[in-house]
């Protein structure tokens, strides 16, 4: 009689776990018919076979039920039925990485702990009924076009480590709730990783504020350290219209490795709690509006490797506490109202090959040494008050820098320095001077010149009439007049008395003050 039972129970736990299975069966056959283009992807999928349901690609069978759908990356197409929330033994369902459209809803998986639907095209909303997934762990709808508020039945998932919403078109407030998701840790295809990085991703969308909340936004500060997120890993919140400052209890989140905070509209000044993360590794701040001076305490994220503060109208100069960041790689100041000189300290700094200062108000020398002598101009470009090499201009050391309220004493000064060394010049000048008219033995004497006062036209007319004259000897020590009297009476000498030209009679009878022919 005992044997006939075990028996009976045997064939009825039989039959119905081939019924299960035949109901896997059918839902998988449904959703094949939903999808575009499944072939050859899907070529396995044989209708006419319910028995091969579990050697089908991309599903996983344990006890004789479908408990794993991988469809991962095959380029499927096409409407995910609502039927596959028939598969209720489902512990992994990947959609990701294909073509899909329209809404999809997930419930009454109550067994589900990995869920991935990234990158398709889904739209709608993720309002589901969360509380019939309370083993979920894993939750990623990165990359959809889903349009909706941000889905507060998320906050039933007890168990839940990985969420990423992010590349979607999600608006409004993100609920203060959120902040009580303190149990996020990151897991990639169900394995932990061992620094139990966490993960909250909200890049990319269209949210305009965070209120009572300690994860970013316009925000009341959380003072209760009992919800301190002390796993969350990563928070990226990049690509919104975040606003308001920066809350100071940012440093709750003791074990953030990395931080995005990028592209909103977060204004204010930096908090100096920003020191208190330690762990991370990664800080994104760029293109927002935060103003006031980079706070000192940065350099107590000694495990920082990647710092951007680009694009914000940041003021001051860089702390030299920046120094203490030994592994930083990546740094990048650029497009702010930074001021004074850049620190030498930075080109000690062995593991940083990338750094970026161009366009702020920095003056002085750039520095040559160390790790500056990998950087090129374009790191420097925009600063008008930068000099040295790099920059092809030239610094100029002589130039005296006024300090404000001492103007008028240092014009003073240098005013009386010029006029004493003018005076110590010219002194040296009149010194010399005589000292060179006593020492020399040629000096320069002054002749005067004699003015003649006849013209061209009297020396022709002199030379016109008889041309008799052949020589007329001129002693060089007599003066001129004496000379011209000498030839005037040697040419009537030498020349026969009724021959004598009436050009020899003017001759003779001029005034040789004032007309002096030779003939």
């Amino acid at each position: 009689m005992v044997p006939f039972i075990a028996l009976t129970l045997l064939s009825l736990l039989s039959t119905s776990c081939s019924t299960s299975l035949l109901n896997d069966f059918n839902v998988l056959v449904v959703l094949k018919q939903g999808f575009a283009f499944p072939e050859p992807v899907l070529s396995t999928w044989n209708s006419s076979n319910p028995r091969s349901v579990c050697s089908w690609a991309g599903v996983g069978c344990s006890r004789g039920r479908v408990v794993s759908l991988d469809l991962t990356d095959l380029n499927l197409s096409g409407s995910v039925s609502p039927q596959i929330s028939r598969l209720d033994r489902l512990t992994n369902l990947s959609l990701a990485g294909n073509n899909f459209t329209g809404t999809i809803e997930i419930f009454r998986l109550s067994n589900l702990r990995f869920l991935n639907i990234s990158n398709n095209q889904f739209n709608g909303g993720l309002d589901w009924n969360y509380s019939e997934m309370e083993n979920l762990e894993v939750f990623d709808a990165y990359n959809n076009n889903f349009t909706a508020f941000l889905p507060l039945g998320i906050l039933s998932l007890k168990k839940l480590k990985y969420l990423d919403l992010g590349g979607n078109y999600f608006y409004g407030k993100i609920p203060a709730s959120y902040g009580k998701l303190v149990g996020l840790e990151f897991y990639s295809k169900g394995v932990r990783q061992p620094d139990q990085l966490g993960n909250l991703d909200l890049s990319n969308n269209a949210l305009t504020e965070l209120q009572n909340n300690v994860l970013s936004g316009n925000l009341s500060e959380n003072g209760n350290s009992s919800s301190k997120p002390v796993k969350l890993g990563q928070l990226n919140l990049s690509n919104n219209l975040l606003s308001g400052p920066l809350p100071f209890s940012l440093s709750n989140f003791s074990s953030l490795q990395i931080l995005l905070l990028s592209g909103n509209q977060f204004s204010g000044p930096i908090p100096t709690s920003i020191g208190e993360l330690q762990q991370v590794l990664m800080l994104d701040l760029s293109r927002n509006s935060l103003s006031g001076p980079i706070p000192p305490e940065i350099g107590n994220c000694f495990h920082l490797t990647f710092l951007d503060m680009s694009q914000n109208k940041l003021s001051g100069s860089v702390p030299p506490e920046i120094f203490n960041i030994h592994i930083l790689n990546y740094l990048n100041f650029s497009r702010n109202h930074l001021n004074q000189t850049i620190p030498k300290s930075i080109g000690s700094m062995k593991s940083l090959t990338v750094a970026d200062f161009s366009f702020n108000d920095f003056s002085g020398k750039v520095p040559e040494s160390g790790q500056f002598s990998l950087f090129n101009a374009s790191s420097f470009a925009g600063n008008p008050q930068l000099c040295g090499p790099l920059l092809n201009n030239p610094c100029n050391f002589t130039t005296i820098t006024n300090t404000p309220g001492k103007a008028p004493s240092d014009l003073k000064l240098i005013f009386a320095l010029g006029l004493i060394c003018s005076l110590i010049f010219a002194t040296a000048a009149i010194i010399k001077a005589k000292s060179f008219k006593k020492n020399s033995s040629d000096s320069w004497k002054m002749t005067a010149f004699q003015k003649l006062e006849f013209t061209v036209t009297d020396i022709l007319e002199c030379v016109k009439d008889g041309n008799v004259l052949t020589w007329a000897f001129i002693d060089p020590r007599l003066p001129l007049e004496q000379n011209l009297r000498n030839a005037s009476s040697l040419i009537a000498e030498s020349v026969p008395t009724g021959l004598k030209s009436e050009s020899i009679r003017k001759l003779a009878g001029r005034d040789v003050r004032k007309h002096h022919c030779w003939r």
